[in-house]
């Protein structure tokens, strides 16, 4: 099977969609063109999002916002506060400020593509089952999802840009009416999002299913982390 077919699998067979991968794994190539893919849809959404005036506005809000909670509790001046603010506005404004973004989703979806990867295969290799468990299978599994990771990321910034808001997601966050970055259940309710949800149900069955571990383990591996970080950003960001 080619990675685009395991990719239609995930919507109605998602164990399988991951099996085999000893036995006829994905060729390297379907690696890069998943990884390719992923760079291209990241690079395009991020540019797409940035150059909306209101999402534009809403993220210099954000930096305004924390840049005056420096000045409240006596880390910077205002003077010093704003001179940042000024320094931010210029910035948002030149085509400097236009390729960070962009260029910065592209690396990062390299970065965390090979990260994940070794996380994967460290965990498979030492939990799991399957002694034959390499860092090539962590790749491939990696190349499924990052294809449903390239959609869920069309959908996702389409509901951005349409509401306006960095915020916004395919869950429970819709029903606000308008979004606190400032409030801890608003951060929370915006991580209830039922497309990234279903992404780390395929993470577990995908380590699960191609390393021989169990539900429970897998679930751990997966969810644990992914809980940690989301309550450091609720909590510090």
């Amino acid at each position: 099977m080619s990675v685009f077919d395991r990719f239609l699998l995930l919507f109605t067979s998602p164990s399988q969609a991951f099996e085999g991968l000893d036995e006829t794994p994905l060729p390297t190539s379907h690696i890069i063109i998943s990884l390719t893919i992923g760079i291209l849809v990241t690079a395009i959404m991020a540019f797409w999002i940035t150059n909306q005036p209101e999402i534009q506005r809403e993220m210099e809000a954000m930096q305004a916002d924390r840049i005056q909670k420096m000045v409240s509790d006596g880390k910077l001046t205002q003077e010093q506060a704003d001179q940042q603010l000024a320094a931010i506005e210029g910035f948002s404004d030149s085509a400097f400020g236009k390729v960070i973004p962009v260029a910065g989703g592209v690396v990062a979806v390299v970065f965390f593509f090979f990260l994940f990867s070794l996380y994967l295969f460290l965990m498979g290799r030492f939990l799991g089952n399957s002694e034959s468990f390499d860092f090539f299978r962590a790749m491939q599994i990696n190349a499924v999802l990052t294809l449903y990771s390239s959609l869920t990321g069309i959908l996702t910034s389409a509901l951005i840009v349409t509401l306006g808001t960095t915020a916004a997601n395919l869950g429970p966050v819709l029903l606000l009416d308008q979004f606190d970055f400032n409030n801890p259940l608003h951060k929370l309710t915006a991580s209830a999002d039922l497309l990234n949800w279903f992404y780390i149900f395929l993470m577990i069955t995908g380590l699960k299913v191609a390393s021989g571990m169990d539900w429970l383990k897998s679930s751990l591996v997966i969810i644990l982390p992914y809980l940690i970080w989301k309550a450091v950003q609720i909590t510090l960001f």
